[in-house]
């Protein structure tokens, strides 16, 4: 909600305050997420947007002028405005981006101000339209690069050997895969049954291992494996070599995409 130099001015043209008010509000939401390490959802921001618009009108429109009402109305709306846009809905965090927002938004205020003295009504209302597109600009470039990087999975060329037969996966390194064999504490790396089976041809030794693992939604679990003769990960530059390794059968598809085909433990790249 931003209260504009000429009121009288906004008053005649209250569509045109209605949609720059939007924009502001979309920005100044987005940032304020960024800030406080937010998941941001679009769609949330532009219904939370929306409101701070309406409302800022609606003030302009109706006469209210700063006072006790204006205050309440000032908050409650920013009140709703955070709820919306945040998940999470704890009080101190609300709290919290309502700060950072109201800080932003004063920021702005002097930021308009310091311009219509140095350009000008006219040239400074267009300064300050691009620069609210530029601070969108901004903010959607960095979350398509962060997209992006998030995406992005640390996937490597991965040679297994047993009984001197050997083959090639490929397997994203999973710093979240703690598993490893309770007897001799060696890490457990995870791989497709179904793709062993069919490279391999079933070979299950006498090195066969039953490893039990925890997972979010079933308290516990028994996953088959054998200790095979060779793991070896292709990097770069270098070959990591895992004599004696440990692998468990997935009886499933690791990855929708068929991107990988094993999970790595967290240690083996360390």
């Amino acid at each position: 909600m931003v209260k504009r130099g000429d009121v009288r001015i906004y008053e005649l043209y209250w569509d045109l305050y209605l949609i720059e008010n939007l924009l502001l509000d979309g920005a100044m939401l987005v940032l304020t997420l960024l800030l406080m390490h937010k998941r941001i959802c679009f769609m949330r921001v532009a219904i939370a947007a929306m409101l701070g618009a309406f409302m800022s009108t609606f003030v302009l429109v109706s006469g209210i002028r700063f006072g006790l009402l204006y205050i309440l109305i000032l908050f409650i709306t920013g009140m709703i405005m955070m709820k919306l846009s945040m998940k999470q809905k704890e009080w101190n965090e609300l709290m919290q981006g309502m700060v950072y927002y109201f800080t932003l938004m004063f920021a702005f205020a002097k930021l308009q101000q310091v311009s219509e003295w140095l350009l000008g009504g006219r040239v400074s209302g267009i300064v300050l339209v691009l620069l609210v597109i530029g601070i969108m600009s901004i903010v959607l470039s960095y979350m398509i690069y962060h997209n992006r990087r998030k995406r992005q999975k640390p996937v490597y060329s991965v040679e297994l050997t047993e009984r001197g037969i050997s083959v090639e996966l490929m397997a994203l390194l999973d710093t979240g895969n703690t598993l490893r064999e309770p007897f001799s504490g060696k890490p457990v790396s995870i791989v497709e049954g179904d793709v062993w089976r069919s490279i391999m041809g079933g070979v299950i030794s006498e090195k066969f291992k039953v490893i039990p693992f925890y997972s979010i939604g079933q308290e516990h679990g028994i996953l088959k494996g054998m200790e095979i003769d060779q793991l070896v990960i292709k990097q770069d530059d270098r070959q990591i070599v895992q004599k004696n390794a440990i692998i468990a059968f997935y009886e499933g598809k690791l990855s929708n995409d068929r991107s990988y085909q094993m999970i790595l433990h967290q240690s083996l790249l360390i």
